[in-house]
């Protein structure tokens, strides 16, 4: 990778979903941090520099987790505040200090810059795949995601309804975000599964259109009996799934690509209900091009204590 990109990485969000009570970033994976692995992944794949968007009130304590400003690596590594409005905001907060990081650190930042954005939630993400991302928008692509493919059959559902006693209901669902994109490159073999995006053929395209599916999740058992009321959903359609691929991060973009797509929304980051789920969704609606690379399985997003076990599973394995 060459010495020029750069890379937003996001910490602001919290724990909610994985059990605890602050910020989700500083839970620990193997005895480390999140936030660090992830910055420590950034930085083994070659990133000149790095943004941390965390929470306002906490910008001195995640700073500490990088003595002299750094990762371990000797990266440079800049806290910001990030946004509680929503990740779209907390990304715009950290591209909004790149400009300035670049200069303080004396590396050049311009037009053409690479610039990731990452969340610390998957910090088991190989720097190799990282490089990937990087040397695709090197190679002339603006916008650039890791995906990997789906291996669960997709469904797509309508509203819910009530179900009474004795009827049969399926497994509990949980809406995902699917979207269509242009042709793409090759997608790697593995299967975890996060944000999906269905894409074509092996030949270039771009980004068009949005879908709403169903992704199981998992639940306590539930007792179902004489007098239960359940809630179902019926089921519309079956997509072909091999037209579909599960998201992940790091994205790249250059810098002019991701820096407008952000000011052209800069509206829809005002609230969690319109925010954008993913940055490539931005320039999606700009309807600039989209390409995927190839993604990787460890690249798992941790967001429930399932999750969480499996990260911990993996970190203890050679896998990782």
């Amino acid at each position: 990778m060459k010495a020029g990109a750069f890379a937003v990485l996001t910490a602001a969000g919290s724990g909610t979903r994985l059990g605890c009570n602050g910020p989700k970033a500083l839970v620990e994976v193997g005895g480390v941090p999140m936030l660090v692995r992830a910055a420590q992944g950034l930085a083994a794949a070659g990133v000149a520099g790095i943004i941390v968007t965390a929470p306002t009130e906490q910008l001195e304590f995640f700073s500490a987790l990088f003595p002299n400003a750094r990762t371990s690596g000797g990266v440079p590594v800049e806290v910001v505040a990030g946004s509680p409005a929503s990740r779209q905001a907390s990304v715009a907060c950290g591209l909004a200090a790149l400009p300035g990081f670049a200069e303080r650190i004396g590396l050049a930042f311009g037009e053409d810059t690479p610039v990731l954005v990452h969340d610390a939630a998957r910090c088991l993400t190989p720097p190799e795949m990282i490089a990937r991302v990087v040397a695709a928008v090197e190679a002339g692509h603006n916008a650039v995601i890791p995906a990997i493919p789906v291996t669960d059959t997709l469904k797509e559902v309508g509203p819910r309804t009530q179900a009474g006693p004795r009827e049969e209901v399926g497994s509990r669902t949980e809406e995902g975000l699917h979207k269509e994109v242009g042709p793409c490159e090759q997608v790697g073999p593995h299967t975890e599964a996060d944000l999906l995006k269905e894409v074509g053929s092996r030949t270039e395209g771009t980004a068009r259109q949005t879908q709403v599916s169903g992704a199981a999740s998992l639940h306590a058992p539930l007792e179902v009996t004489e007098t239960s009321v359940i809630s179902v959903r019926p089921v519309v359609a079956t997509p072909d799934r091999s037209r579909f691929a599960s998201v992940q991060t790091p994205q790249g973009f250059t810098w002019q690509t991701l820096r407008r797509a952000h000011e052209c929304a800069g509206e829809r980051a005002n609230s969690e209900k319109t925010a954008a789920t993913d940055d490539a969704g931005l320039v999606e609606a700009m309807g600039e091009p989209v390409v995927v690379v190839d993604g990787d399985a460890l690249a798992l997003k941790i967001t429930t204590a399932v999750d969480l076990a499996l990260a911990e599973l993996l970190v203890d394995s050679s896998l990782r």
